[in-house]
């Protein structure tokens, strides 16, 4: 579990949009944040085997 710098419950809200404007500082097309966990590599980038990650 994350918090805040203070200590409170992160408003999912504030992690949308700081996500989006992360994403278009780096010239990246927008995806929907819950979008990563399920699209970790895309289908034309590196093919990893366990282990490659460590």
């Amino acid at each position: 579990m994350s918090t805040t710098e203070h200590g409170g419950m992160i408003n999912p809200a504030n992690v949308s949009r700081d996500f989006k404007a992360l994403l278009q500082s780096a010239g990246l097309r927008t995806i929907r944040f819950h979008d990563v966990r399920s699209h970790r590599l895309t289908p034309a980038g590196p093919r990893l085997k366990p282990g490659d990650d460590q």
